[in-house]
């Protein structure tokens, strides 16, 4: 019965998406978000960037629903939502679905890694992919880097932006699983930018995930793996710059 809901539901939601098709055909995508959080404009274009994301889960005696950030990125030309879900056997996700513009688009899991908690979802609407603005993905972070993170309070609907400062970052070994990346942001289920890129999401549980771990996910994807497998110990990523660049 759930199931046969939730369907009707799906099918409303595309229908009331494909009536905007001409206010998003003639929507420009921005190219480039300049500095992001100077003005209140500035703020209102990341609403298509960084939002709010409703996850719907069941395991064998309920339905939950859980509220995470998403942010948007691209590779190979198609745009995907990045957020943070953590799944397992017991757990499984049934639908995850966000607003855009006032309309409601639903998600499918594209990949979901199950050390980290990162979760690749598909959008298959076209209409996302003209309304969404997208982010390019950054460099590992290192130690003293600003960054500012940016989330939706529980209950708001706005986004809140909070500067901070990675204060340490380490790495047992030659590992990359195994880094571990600190700040003195004290909130969590936040997207980390620094120089208007990406560097990394705070999951549920307050960890911060960097990007090796991002992008490692979309190459797996691009295999066709719905559960990603750990990067490859030899895999070590090392900093640009000592320092890292600077907001």
């Amino acid at each position: 019965m759930y199931h046969s809901l939730l369907q009707d539901k799906l099918l409303k939601d595309n229908k009331m998406a494909n009536t905007r098709s001409k206010i998003a055909d003639d929507k420009e995508e921005p190219k480039n978000y300049g500095s992001l959080f100077k003005s209140p404009e500035n703020l209102r274009k990341l609403q298509n960037l960084i939002f709010k994301v409703n996850i719907l889960s069941e395991d064998d005696n309920s339905v939950y629903q859980t509220n995470v950030i998403g942010v948007v990125i691209e590779d190979n030309n198609k745009k995907y939502v990045l957020t943070t879900f953590y799944e397992d056997e017991d757990i499984k996700i049934l639908d995850a679905s966000f607003k855009l513009d006032s309309v409601r688009f639903h998600a499918e899991k594209k990949c979901i890694d199950d050390l980290t908690g990162l979760l690749l979802l598909e959008v298959d609407h076209h209409q996302f992919q003209k309304l969404s603005n997208s982010i390019e993905i950054g460099d590992l972070v290192v130690e003293q880097q600003n960054i500012e993170a940016i989330t939706i309070p529980i209950g708001g609907k706005d986004l809140k932006v909070t500067p901070g400062k990675i204060t340490n970052v380490e790495l047992d070994g030659d590992d990359i699983n195994n880094i571990i990346v600190s700040t003195n942001i004290p909130y969590r289920n936040q997207v980390v930018l620094a120089n208007n890129k990406l560097v990394g999401l705070i999951s549920q549980v307050g960890k911060i995930i960097p990007t090796p771990f991002i992008k490692h996910l979309l190459s797996e994807a691009a295999k066709g793996k719905e559960i990603c497998d750990p990067i490859p110990s030899k895999s070590k990523p090392l900093p640009s710059a000592p320092g890292g660049p600077r907001i």
